[in-house]
């Protein structure tokens, strides 16, 4: 092919560290809007943004010349020096929590994924963030939900 045709939607999840509730709702427009434009000048298309005070959804077509890693440590870093910039200069204590998760959304799933993602703070007036995500992977990823038990199971106990 003289040309490269690539349409990846990839549903990014992600928390703030120790799920701190630092995400108002007089902050978050702001913080998703701010995104939003990052992502573009990256050369991202931003479908879905949403969230809850303690993480966040997003929604992506990212092109092919960007990996799934480098876009995630972009927006999170780029962010997080906004969010402490803007809203906590002087504590300096907006972090994004170290992992994230990264599921492909096929293209008769955009609509449904999307719906889910801009419908976050709806969702968790029942539902904890974490069990949202405990439920995402036992859906989409089986064997990580497996292989994190099997290593809680190694634990040392007390």
């Amino acid at each position: 092919m003289k040309k490269t045709y690539s349409k990846m939607q990839i549903h990014f999840i992600f928390g703030t560290k120790n799920r701190e509730n630092l995400i108002s709702p007089h902050i978050e427009k702001r913080l998703w809007s701010y995104i939003g434009a990052v992502s573009r000048r990256m050369g991202i298309k931003p479908i879905a943004i949403g969230g809850t005070s303690d993480h966040l959804h997003l929604l992506l077509s990212v092109p092919p010349n960007l990996s799934i890693s480098f876009v995630m440590q972009k927006l999170k870093s780029i962010s997080s020096k906004w969010m402490n910039d803007t809203f906590y200069p002087h504590k300096r204590k907006f972090r994004w929590q170290q992992g994230y998760a990264a599921f492909s959304v096929g293209y008769l799933q955009i609509t449904k994924v999307e719906k889910y993602v801009r419908n976050q703070r709806k969702r968790h007036r029942n539902l904890s963030f974490d069990d949202e995500l405990e439920m995402i992977l036992e859906k989409f990823e089986p064997e990580i939900k497996q292989k994190s038990d099997r290593i809680n199971q190694l634990k040392p106990v007390g």
